[in-house]
């Protein structure tokens, strides 16, 4: 989102949410992070 403020709101309503029979996982990314 442009207005980061709402991203954490936005993805724990999103989490757990049933989507085409599915229960879906939503997380924030840090796209700066390294992988391991």
């Amino acid at each position: 989102y442009m207005d980061q403020s709402i991203t954490h709101r936005a993805c724990a309503g999103l989490n757990g949410m049933t989507l085409g029979g599915h229960v879906i996982t939503v997380i924030q990314a840090t796209p700066d992070a390294q992988g391991e």
